[in-house]
């Protein structure tokens, strides 16, 4: 079960953080197609799931000392979110899908902002 005080921290970095930073990292990496940007396919579940799981293999492998507990909460919700994420995706569910992965990575996002994982991956993470 996620502590109170993770939860209470991830909502006001999300409050604090979430419409300048993502917009940024998002503005720079993403290649729009003006047809697609309002729709999501198959491949862009298969490619935003593949980046997810490489950050959480990246993220397990950075834990900051002292914060094992923290980070063990936070990749149980990731892995849980990208579980549900593949059941949607079998169930052709591609918009619950989604929006299961943007979690999972927001949780990831999250550790790292607040320093659970070390790492200065932008092309991954949202960082300080």
């Amino acid at each position: 079960m996620i502590t109170y005080k993770i939860y209470a921290m991830f909502v006001r970095l999300h409050k604090k953080h979430s419409s300048s930073a993502l917009r940024g990292r998002s503005a720079r990496k993403i290649k729009r197609c003006p047809r697609m940007e309002n729709k999501i396919t198959q491949q862009k579940i298969e490619k935003y799931l593949n980046l997810t799981k490489k950050a959480l293999e990246i993220s397990r492998k950075s834990i900051i000392k002292g914060k094992e507990k923290h980070a063990k909460e936070i990749i149980e919700m990731v892995s849980n979110y990208l579980s549900d994420a593949e059941y949607f995706k079998k169930k052709k569910d591609l918009v619950n899908a989604f929006g299961a992965i943007n979690y999972a990575h927001g949780w990831l996002d999250a550790g790292v902002r607040l320093d659970v994982f070390k790492t200065k991956n932008r092309d991954l993470f949202t960082i300080k």
